[in-house]
């Protein structure tokens, strides 16, 4: 491939912000394991390392997963203003640089700090727009997305869809051996079964976090 000398400068800053970002992002993982609101501040302050770095380099479609990986972060923090408006700059970003895949993410995200807020209908609506631009080429991403739709219909009371897009998305995990995630759904689907028998009384999905 001919490289203009042009690109050198922004190829070159490509390639050292894909060497940090990686250590970062390992870091940031690693303390989200400890599952300790510490260790998830600690990781946010190492994606936002990342995002900057990305938005250094001007990489969009990197800038825009480092967005949502922010967001996220954010969403299971308990900072939901804040991941709404991460992710809400990602869906600008990500649209901008046509990554569909990345829309996605972060439209679920969005959904979430919606659902975590307890505004269930406006939830499902960001996860409804999430929907038409999964891919099966990503089977968890397709599962993360109808296990978020699953849950938002069970929060108001639909729980025939709820179970439709549950099963669904446990049929996706099970195709691809992920028995770990697949179980997480289950046990959503007992829940909603389980309330089909009470009327009005309902539990409480366990959240998608797993899926993330």
């Amino acid at each position: 491939t001919v490289v203009r000398l042009a690109e050198l400068p922004t190829i070159v800053a490509i390639k050292e912000a894909s060497a940090n970002v990686e250590k970062l992002s390992e870091i940031g993982m690693q303390l989200l394991t400890q599952n300790t609101a510490a260790a998830r501040g600690e990781a946010i302050n190492k994606f936002q390392q990342a995002l900057a770095l990305w938005q250094a380099a001007k990489d969009k479609g990197n800038e825009a997963w480092a967005l949502y990986i922010l967001a996220y972060t954010l969403n299971i923090h308990g900072d939901y203003q804040k991941a709404f408006e991460t992710a809400e700059q990602g869906l600008s970003v990500a649209r901008s640089a046509g990554v569909r895949a990345t829309e996605a993410y972060l439209l679920d995200e969005v959904g979430m700090s919606y659902n975590n807020r307890g505004e269930r209908s406006k939830a499902l609506e960001f996860f409804k727009q999430a929907l038409p631009l999964r891919s099966e080429t990503d089977p968890e991403g397709l599962a993360h997305t109808l296990t978020n739709l699953g849950i938002a219909y069970a929060w108001i009371g639909d729980n025939a869809k709820a179970l439709t897009y549950m099963e669904q998305a446990a049929a996706l995990m099970r195709e691809v051996g992920e028995a770990r995630k697949e179980s997480t759904i289950l046990g959503n689907i007992c829940v909603v079964q389980r309330d089909l028998g009470r009327g009005e009384e309902r539990e409480a999905p366990i959240p998608d976090a797993l899926l993330a």
